[in-house]
């Protein structure tokens, strides 16, 4: 009968167990993880920025390297600051880095900062497409909140200099 090392901390015993786990076979290790977030920019699909315009997001992927891993997109925080002679045709479209498609649902939330509405309006984030993120406002319909399309008009009257961060939690498959 072996002797097990002694752990002084329950982080130390994590360590533990995962290395026996991985020597048995039961675990692969983990293949890749960002540790440091990364910053992607973007074209968001039914708008334009404008001029003086950006859509950047910042993420971290936790998850295996090869194709057909399984994993997670975490987006810490994007944002799309509206220029001048921007246009809105429906819900914004984010696209995800290369390389990766929606496993599953994504959740998330957003925060659209109006000049003309004082406290701003906020958002839920949800699957558009098999590679793109939907943000879709909320409203109050009757008792409810729910999402609806969003125009140069909803959730309000949206001006130059207007800002829209989200964030977003995404199940994602390598491709």
């Amino acid at each position: 009968m072996g002797v097990l090392p002694r752990v002084s901390s329950i982080a130390e015993l994590g360590e533990l167990i995962g290395s026996f786990a991985r020597r048995l076979g039961v675990i692969e290790p983990m293949a890749h993880t960002h540790k440091h977030k990364k910053t992607q920019s973007f074209t968001p699909a039914n708008m334009t920025v404008g001029t003086g315009g950006a859509a950047t997001y910042d993420y971290r992927y936790i998850g295996g390297g090869n194709v057909g891993d399984r994993g997670t997109l975490v987006i810490g925080e994007g944002r799309i600051t509206l220029g001048t002679g921007f246009t809105i045709t429906g819900n914004p479209l984010v696209g995800l880095p290369s390389g990766y498609e929606i496993d599953t649902l994504a959740t998330g939330l957003n925060r659209f900062g109006l000049a003309s509405f004082t406290g701003g309006a906020f958002g839920a984030v949800s699957r558009g497409s098999a590679t793109q993120l939907s943000l879709a406002p909320l409203l109050a319909s009757g008792t409810y909140l729910a999402t609806t399309t969003m125009s140069t008009t909803v959730p309000a009257t949206w001006t130059a200099g207007d800002v829209m961060v989200f964030n977003a939690v995404v199940p994602v498959v390598r491709v």
